[in-house]
């Protein structure tokens, strides 16, 4: 017996079945809760450290990479990505979802303690901080185009006191 036979020769039982899909529905319509940006904790943790006048190959061999060995070892560990710039050396660590936040940032900040005497005597001390990406993604990003310089441009967006945009394509 398939369905269509079922629903022809009982259709109170097919009534009972649809109004129960029906109010489940209606109840779960309301009930789940529902967020454009809803609030995931990934921790993120950046290492910065500055070393004033040493090129990127200096910075990469002296700070960066011994940074990467040192944080490499922490539990729960996603991704590790570094920027080598002139003067400059930013490490990135991420780990799972799940671990918590301020646990991951301690153990980086123990990690990192032990190498800060190996680092070349110009470089300052890392400035190690943890991330919220929830707090850091723009409501909305706005693009301005004219005949004016970007400066006039930046002062009339900056200076409008417009209540409401209106968006041509």
């Amino acid at each position: 017996m398939n369905v269509i036979d079922l629903s022809v020769k009982r259709p109170v039982l097919t009534l009972v079945v649809l109004l129960a899909f029906v109010v489940f529905g209606i109840l779960a319509y309301f009930s789940i809760p529902v967020s454009l940006f809803p609030d995931i904790k990934v921790p993120y943790v950046t290492i910065q450290t500055v070393y004033a006048g040493a090129n990127p190959e200096d910075i990469e061999t002296q700070i960066t990479k011994k940074i990467e060995d040192q944080v490499t070892s922490i539990s729960d560990l996603d991704t590790v990505t570094s920027y080598s710039m002139d003067s400059a050396s930013i490490v990135i660590v991420q780990f799972k979802y799940g671990k918590d936040e301020n646990l991951a940032l301690q153990e980086v900040k123990d990690k990192v303690e032990v190498i800060i005497p190996d680092f070349p005597s110009g470089a300052k001390r890392p400035a190690i901080s943890k991330i919220d990406i929830s707090s850091m993604m723009p409501v909305m990003n706005i693009v301005l185009e004219g005949d004016m310089t970007p400066t006039e441009l930046y002062t009339f967006a900056d200076k409008s006191n417009f209540r409401c945009f209106y968006l041509f394509a």
